[in-house]
Protein backbone atom coordinates (compact mmCIF):
# COMPACT_ATOMS: atom_id res chain seq x y z
CA UNK A 1 0.00 0.00 0.00
CA UNK A 2 1.17 3.50 -0.83
CA UNK A 3 0.68 6.62 1.27
CA UNK A 4 -1.34 8.38 -1.44
CA UNK A 5 -2.72 8.08 -4.94
CA UNK A 6 -3.40 10.77 -7.51
CA UNK A 7 -5.62 10.45 -10.56
CA UNK A 8 -4.36 12.98 -13.13
CA UNK A 9 -6.36 14.88 -15.72
CA UNK A 10 -7.19 13.43 -19.13
CA UNK A 11 -10.60 12.36 -20.41
CA UNK A 12 -9.39 9.20 -22.19
CA UNK A 13 -7.38 8.14 -19.15
CA UNK A 14 -10.33 8.73 -16.83
CA UNK A 15 -12.59 6.69 -19.10
CA UNK A 16 -10.10 3.82 -19.15
CA UNK A 17 -9.68 3.90 -15.36
CA UNK A 18 -13.45 3.88 -14.76
CA UNK A 19 -13.78 0.68 -16.74
CA UNK A 20 -10.84 -0.97 -14.95
CA UNK A 21 -12.04 -2.91 -11.92
CA UNK A 22 -8.55 -3.11 -10.42
CA UNK A 23 -8.13 0.66 -10.58
CA UNK A 24 -11.51 1.20 -8.92
CA UNK A 25 -10.63 -1.35 -6.24
CA UNK A 26 -7.26 0.37 -5.66
CA UNK A 27 -8.98 3.72 -5.04
CA UNK A 28 -11.47 2.10 -2.66
CA UNK A 29 -8.66 0.36 -0.78
CA UNK A 30 -6.74 3.64 -0.43
CA UNK A 31 -9.87 5.31 0.89
CA UNK A 32 -10.54 2.45 3.29
CA UNK A 33 -6.99 2.67 4.63
CA UNK A 34 -7.47 6.43 5.19
CA UNK A 35 -4.81 7.36 2.61
CA UNK A 36 -4.74 10.69 0.78
CA UNK A 37 -6.39 10.73 -2.65
CA UNK A 38 -5.90 13.47 -5.23
CA UNK A 39 -7.70 14.01 -8.52
CA UNK A 40 -7.48 16.60 -11.26
CA UNK A 41 -10.03 17.38 -13.99
CA UNK A 42 -11.71 14.29 -15.43
CA UNK A 43 -9.87 12.24 -12.78
CA UNK A 44 -12.39 13.63 -10.29
CA UNK A 45 -15.14 11.58 -11.99
CA UNK A 46 -13.05 8.44 -11.45
CA UNK A 47 -12.88 9.12 -7.71
CA UNK A 48 -16.63 9.80 -7.59
CA UNK A 49 -17.31 6.59 -9.48
CA UNK A 50 -15.03 4.54 -7.22
CA UNK A 51 -16.21 5.92 -3.90
CA UNK A 52 -19.86 6.74 -4.49
CA UNK A 53 -20.11 8.50 -1.13
CA UNK A 54 -22.22 11.67 -0.99
CA UNK A 55 -20.37 12.81 2.15
CA UNK A 56 -17.13 13.25 0.20
CA UNK A 57 -17.24 16.61 -1.57
CA UNK A 58 -15.30 17.17 -4.80
CA UNK A 59 -14.83 20.05 -7.21
CA UNK A 60 -17.71 20.57 -9.59
CA UNK A 61 -16.08 23.04 -11.99
CA UNK A 62 -13.53 21.44 -14.31
CA UNK A 63 -12.48 24.85 -15.61
CA UNK A 64 -11.54 26.19 -12.17
CA UNK A 65 -8.32 25.82 -10.20
CA UNK A 66 -10.14 26.10 -6.86
CA UNK A 67 -9.39 23.28 -4.46
CA UNK A 68 -11.89 21.12 -2.62
CA UNK A 69 -10.51 19.01 0.21
CA UNK A 70 -12.92 16.62 1.91
CA UNK A 71 -12.03 13.64 4.09
CA UNK A 72 -8.51 13.54 2.68
CA UNK A 73 -9.70 13.64 -0.93
CA UNK A 74 -8.21 16.70 -2.67
CA UNK A 75 -9.68 17.69 -6.04
CA UNK A 76 -9.37 20.50 -8.54
CA UNK A 77 -10.80 21.12 -11.98
CA UNK A 78 -7.51 22.05 -13.59
CA UNK A 79 -3.85 22.22 -12.71
CA UNK A 80 -1.83 23.84 -15.44
CA UNK A 81 1.45 25.74 -15.65
CA UNK A 82 -0.15 28.90 -14.25
CA UNK A 83 -1.57 26.94 -11.32
CA UNK A 84 1.82 25.35 -10.66
CA UNK A 85 3.58 28.73 -10.66
CA UNK A 86 1.12 30.26 -8.20
CA UNK A 87 1.13 27.18 -5.98
CA UNK A 88 3.27 28.29 -3.06
CA UNK A 89 4.40 24.73 -2.28
CA UNK A 90 3.56 25.42 1.32
CA UNK A 91 2.31 22.27 2.99
CA UNK A 92 -0.99 23.63 4.26
CA UNK A 93 -4.72 23.50 3.52
CA UNK A 94 -6.38 26.36 1.64
CA UNK A 95 -8.52 27.41 -1.30
CA UNK A 96 -5.65 27.48 -3.80
CA UNK A 97 -2.70 25.22 -4.46
CA UNK A 98 -3.46 21.62 -5.36
CA UNK A 99 0.09 20.47 -4.58
CA UNK A 100 0.10 22.27 -1.23
CA UNK A 101 -3.23 20.78 -0.17
CA UNK A 102 -2.35 17.30 -1.41
CA UNK A 103 1.04 17.41 0.31
CA UNK A 104 -0.71 18.46 3.52
CA UNK A 105 -3.04 15.44 3.36
CA UNK A 106 -0.10 13.12 2.65
CA UNK A 107 1.85 14.60 5.58
CA UNK A 108 -0.92 13.50 7.96
CA UNK A 109 -0.17 9.90 6.84
CA UNK A 110 -3.83 8.96 7.30
CA UNK A 111 -7.11 10.84 7.30
CA UNK A 112 -8.82 9.60 10.42
CA UNK A 113 -11.81 11.86 9.74
CA UNK A 114 -13.03 9.03 7.49
CA UNK A 115 -13.58 6.75 10.44
CA UNK A 116 -17.19 7.70 11.02
CA UNK A 117 -18.90 6.68 14.18
CA UNK A 118 -22.56 5.87 14.42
Amino acid sequence: MFDAICIPSGAKHAEALMSNGRAIHWIREAFGHCKAIGAIGPGVAVVLHALGLPEVQVTSALDSDDIVSSYGVVTTGKYDATSAITDALEIAPGKKGFASNFAYEISKHRCYDREWTS
